[in-house]
């Protein structure tokens, strides 16, 4: 997947793309994040493409969930993790919009940042219980390691607003069996904090022939179930059954500061028979909102 970023910033001179790699020490202070790929033998990464098609327009942040494996950890998958190449479906999207940005030379002002890492299962690998340190500062503890695309996002969420400063953020990842529960393989739900964006966004789904169902964002209802004895919050809710999509976009804004914030969870959306879904949403949406933003 990182290396897919840097053969796109090759062939679109558009497009600059930085490679931040565990291995060489790049990553820290990206608690969650390396906890979750501590088990791999392959390296983790955050790859940021930059796309700077108006430089005087508004930065949106879009951020992508690039789980290249996945096994659940110690919360191992039932089926032992058969299907989780398509855990990387969101940083798949982003880097589909980004090379459709600079294809289309669209107006826009882009960070793209993608979380690269595999969650194996193994002697180091890390563990319910455990709390963790992430980049924000925040402690987070573990209850469910098969719950871990959060944990990346969270920490590319605080890396992109502390180095880029985006006006707009929008992360894209196959996040919550939940989702699927709630809304089946074809919508894509989206949790935002800025009804005006919402409404774009959900606008710019109809415009693109995509299917985009908006929840609610209640930090009174979805909130509470994530609080923690022992952490400044707990990063899944174990009630069963529970709002689990909601909860885990919520875990989610915890980590972004912007107002304009939107979480899309495209579980079983986006897959290898799906791989463009959500791609023609955002390209439509950047070029009717994002250059107003």
């Amino acid at each position: 997947l990182a290396q897919a970023a840097f053969n796109l910033g090759h062939e679109n001179p558009s497009l600059q793309v930085n490679e931040l790699s565990a291995k060489r020490g790049d990553l820290a202070g990206f608690g969650l994040l390396m906890a979750v790929g501590q088990a791999a033998d392959e390296d983790s990464f955050v790859v940021e493409i930059r796309y700077e098609g108006d430089p005087n327009a508004p930065l949106v942040a879009l951020v992508g969930k690039g789980l290249v494996y996945d096994t659940g950890g110690v919360n191992l998958k039932s089926n032992g993790g058969r299907g989780m190449k398509a855990d990387m479906g969101g940083a798949a999207t982003v880097l589909g919009i980004m090379k459709a940005a600079a294809d289309l030379n669209l107006p826009v002002n882009l960070i793209g940042i993608l979380g690269v890492t595999m969650n194996a299962i193994g002697p180091k690998a890390y563990k319910p219980d455990d709390v963790l340190l992430s980049l924000s500062g925040k402690t987070v503890e573990i209850t469910n390691t098969d719950a871990e695309g959060r944990l990346v996002l969270a920490d590319c969420l605080t890396h992109v607003e502390q180095e880029f400063k985006p006006s707009m953020v929008i992360d894209i990842a196959t996040l919550t069996g939940a989702k699927v529960v709630a809304l089946g393989n074809t919508y894509t739900a989206l949790m935002g904090r800025d009804d005006e964006m919402n409404q774009q966004l959900l606008d710019a789904a109809k415009t693109a022939g995509e299917k985009l169902w908006a929840l609610p964002y209640d930090e009174e209802e979805f909130l509470p179930p994530l609080r923690s004895a022992v952490a400044d919050i707990n990063h899944c809710d174990l009630s069963s059954p529970g709002p689990g999509t909601l909860t885990a976009g919520m875990f989610l804004a915890q980590f972004v500061k912007a107002q304009k914030f939107a979480h899309l969870d495209v579980a079983r959306s986006v897959d290898p028979g799906k791989p463009c879904f959500g791609v023609r949403t955002l390209v439509q949406f950047l070029r009717q909102y994002a250059v107003k933003a």
